[in-house]
């Protein structure tokens, strides 16, 4: 007889059949995992296919069991380290459950993320967790989603597509705290760098509490201009930046805004990429930062506390959007597999589909009538005041905001002192390093305490809304709320929580360290404050 290696390709069922003396149904029973043999034929199929080298085709023992044990996960940047979190949450969520990912990167690009599907579909896997593209995402994903495949979507929602869950941080209200922030230090000449500025006429009277309905660009741009309109600041187009997903030409615009806008007191940039090219731009512009121009960034990497001074930013909680996209499509896939079960146990074909078009008719999935709709689920960023924002240069004060800015703009003005809960009031101190937030409750961590961000209502829900889950439409939210002006606690060095700060104030911050002469910024280890300087945090 001879075996898969004699001839080229892995041993048959057949041959391990052969080889151990019993039927060829009985070895697919044993070797397949269903049916009933005897133990002394599934002693003699087990050791005929170890001898072999046998193993099971996964495509086929699928079609069986109806699981490939695959969950199928697109991004479009891989390379940057606030995808890399999420998925790598994802991966420890999903394995923790006996699954494996299959992972896709399409930076953005339509045509790939096509071919991504297709990929996860033909590989039949068990759910999908994707960060659409663009809006065109919904049409390429509709007939998948409408077949009854489980799917999330993370970071970036899709309107056209309310029948699928979505997991999101609260973006428009991030970046409203980010430019609120800038406006109570006394600036008024605020410029923003996003990939939505072309988009500024659309969004310019949009509802704050729709902001969270766009993508994460638009959305941080709808808070920027939310942010003047409440400190009466007209929004200037000049100042409103487009620059594509790309360090370098990031850099290349802030350079051109500097140059036609001299004025320019404070820079608020939409995403890490744009944040990291503002910074270069202002290292070599020869303004010192902050005492000239104050920046704000998005999203809390490593690199922001390298730099001099250490910058300001939107806090996004990475992992936990992860974990909770995760835990999320284990549930729906938790879901289908009982609607399969009971479908089967009532007669209905189990069949399966060749592609999306096909799995449309096929019996193993749900009508689209039948599915509830899906569920948005918002986690809350956290605004992290570093030394790279400071009070408005004194040549630039409007009226009216002198004295504040000679008593170091911090503090908060006394028409803030009762604040809804969706901004409490007062930032929490943390005296060594970046302030921590409490995990979501009921959601766990698998990533480092640092990046836990605790999930709260939408932005701008009523103040009065009731604490705990509220489970919806795509248009609603599950978050869990905090009472109004409750501060999360920080730690300090001996690891007790601080006092909260005075409602209505925000504590004192020394004043940052002068930049080097000539520079915005300076790179990593430049200056460095001590361990011991403080950092403010405030939930958006």
């Amino acid at each position: 007889m001879r075996n898969g290696q004699e001839r080229g390709g892995p041993p048959s069922i057949v041959e391990v059949a052969r080889a151990a003396g019993v039927s060829t149904a009985t070895a697919g029973r044993v070797l397949g995992g269903y049916g009933q043999t005897s133990a002394a034929s599934r002693t003699k199929v087990e050791e005929a296919a170890q001898r072999l080298g046998y193993r099971p085709n996964g495509l086929a023992r699928s079609l069986i069991h109806g699981s490939t044990e695959t969950v199928g996960v697109i991004v479009t940047d891989i390379g940057n380290s606030f995808f890399a979190s999420a998925v790598r949450a994802v991966t420890d969520v999903v394995r923790a459950a006996g699954y494996e990912i299959l992972l896709a990167n399409t930076d953005s690009d339509p045509a790939a993320e096509q071919r991504a599907l297709t990929v996860m579909w033909e590989k039949r896997v068990d759910g999908l967790i994707i960060a659409p593209q663009g809006p065109g995402t919904a049409e390429r994903l509709r007939t998948m989603a409408e077949a009854g495949l489980p799917t999330v979507l993370l970071d970036r929602p899709l309107a056209a597509l309310p029948q699928v869950d979505q997991v999101t941080i609260n973006n428009t209200a991030c970046a409203r705290s980010a430019v609120n922030h800038l406006t109570r230090l006394g600036h008024r000449r605020i410029a923003v760098v996003s990939e939505a500025a072309r988009e500024l006429d659309r969004l310019r009277d949009k509802p704050v509490r729709d902001g969270d309905d766009e993508r994460p660009s638009a959305a941080r741009l709808v808070g920027y201009l939310a942010a003047l309109r409440r400190a009466s600041v007209e929004p200037d187009p000049a100042l409103v930046v487009h620059s594509p997903y790309d360090r370098d030409a990031a850099e290349r615009a802030v350079r051109r805004l500097l140059r036609k806008n001299p004025d320019v007191t404070a820079l608020f940039c939409t995403d890490n990429v744009l944040s990291s090219g503002a910074v270069a731009a202002l290292q070599s512009s020869g303004r010192s930062c902050p005492e000239e121009i104050s920046l704000v960034g998005f999203d809390d990497q490593d690199w922001t506390t390298l730099v001099h001074p250490r910058l300001t930013v939107v806090r996004q909680p990475r992992r936990e959007l992860g974990t909770a996209a995760g835990r999320r499509l284990l549930e729906r896939m938790a879901e289908r597999a009982r609607s399969r079960a009971g479908t089967t146990a009532t007669g209905h074909d189990d069949g399966s589909a060749d592609g999306p078009v096909a799995a449309q008719d096929a019996g193993h999935r749900h009508p689209a009538t039948d599915r509830p709709a899906g569920e948005r689920i918002v986690l809350r960023g956290r605004l992290i005041i570093r030394d790279s924002t400071g009070p408005a240069p004194r040549s630039a004060e409007p009226v009216g905001t002198a004295a504040e800015a000679a008593a170091g703009a911090t503090a908060r003005p006394a028409r803030e002192a009762a604040r809804p809960a969706r901004e409490p009031a007062g930032p929490a101190r943390e005296a060594d390093g970046p302030a921590r937030g409490s995990a979501e409750p009921g959601r766990g961590s698998s990533g480092p305490a640092s990046e836990t961000a605790r999930p709260a209502r939408e932005a701008d829900g009523p103040a009065d809304e009731p604490a705990g889950a509220a489970h919806g439409s795509s248009g609603r939210a599950r978050e869990t709320a905090r009472p109004a002006g409750e501060t999360a606690p920080a730690h300090g060095p001996a690891g007790s929580a601080q006092a909260a700060a005075e409602p209505g104030r925000e504590p004192a911050r020394p004043a940052p360290d002068a930049a080097a002469p000539g520079r915005g910024l300076a790179g990593p280890g430049a200056g460095r404050r001590g361990a011991g300087s403080p950092v403010e945090e405030e939930s958006a």
